[in-house]
């Protein structure tokens, strides 16, 4: 498994004020490495202080 450290921001166009929406973007080789092409169907499970997302068969 590898290990990246993010941070989370604002989504475009926000600025941080009351209401604003966080965003976590993930667009690297990461993802290839990984298994995820293009295309792929995903699952996204939330849970506090958790996200695992899967590819959907």
């Amino acid at each position: 498994m590898t290990t990246r450290e993010m941070t989370v921001t604002y989504t475009p166009g926000e600025s941080g004020h009351d209401g604003s929406k966080p965003m976590i973007c993930i667009t690297n080789w990461f993802l290839r490495e990984s298994g995820f092409n293009v295309n792929d169907r995903i699952t996204v499970e939330y849970q506090d202080g958790l996200l695992v997302i899967r590819k959907t068969a």
